[in-house]
């Protein structure tokens, strides 16, 4: 593995952590402990820019209808399925 192979693993590893702590912060404001608009929109549009360049194509493509959804009209409504995306990040792959 090249150095910079390694390098790239350890920043997707990093990637995933963070998605996961994002995860609990978006379940938790769907059960009530709400994030201000600004808040959600900056982790939302955190995880649109990032995910693609780790491999990650279809959650940043939720995250971005999101975004998108949220700059437009702060309309929360894609934030389960990030949610679902998210998870699948820590799934057991087959």
């Amino acid at each position: 593995m090249s150095d910079f192979d390694a390098t790239m693993a350890a920043l997707r590893e990093r990637f995933v952590a963070r998605c996961m702590t994002d995860c609990a912060r978006l379940k938790a404001h769907l059960e009530g402990d709400i994030l201000a608009p600004p808040e959600l929109r900056r982790a939302v549009h955190r995880l649109a820019g990032a995910a693609g360049m780790f491999g990650y194509a279809e959650l940043g493509a939720v995250a971005g209808d999101l975004d998108a959804k949220l700059a437009a009209s702060n309309d929360p409504s894609g934030l389960p399925r990030l949610i679902e995306a998210l998870a699948a990040l820590n799934a057991p792959r087959p």
